[in-house]
């Protein structure tokens, strides 16, 4: 599973960079309609930019991976909104990571507020 998550963010990532070679001019763009201007190039860049610390994160085990996939997944969707026409696949790889992310944050907030009862056991006990 997560070797699987893994991907989908990585070649998520990957796919932002489209938006970044519309915008400078690359050969073999023609397939996106929409016109890209360099401003909105750079922030598709920068969209990739967090996908692939996201993909780290994630791989690595890095407690708080999900904050970086709320702001990655928060910042791609906005581009998407965007730029709908070429870009509105990009929802579902979106809301996958952002279920994932959102899964695992409510584990982490589930295990600090529980945390904080366990003095209460322990007079329990007694």
């Amino acid at each position: 599973m997560k070797a699987l998550l893994t991907t989908l963010i990585c070649a998520h990532g990957l796919i932002h960079v489209f938006g970044f070679a519309k915008a400078f001019g690359f050969k073999g763009m023609k397939s996106l309609v929409l016109p890209v201007s360099k401003a909105y190039g750079l922030l598709w860049f920068f969209a990739f930019l967090l996908f692939s610390v996201l993909t780290f994160s994630y791989y690595f085990d890095y407690s708080h991976w999900w904050l970086t996939a709320f702001v990655a997944v928060g910042f791609s969707q906005l581009l998407v909104f965007k730029f709908w026409k070429d870009a509105w696949f990009g929802t579902l790889p979106n809301a996958i990571i952002f279920a994932a992310a959102l899964i695992d944050y409510l584990e982490w907030s589930a295990e600090l507020a529980f945390s904080d009862f366990e003095w209460l056991a322990v007079f329990m006990v007694i």
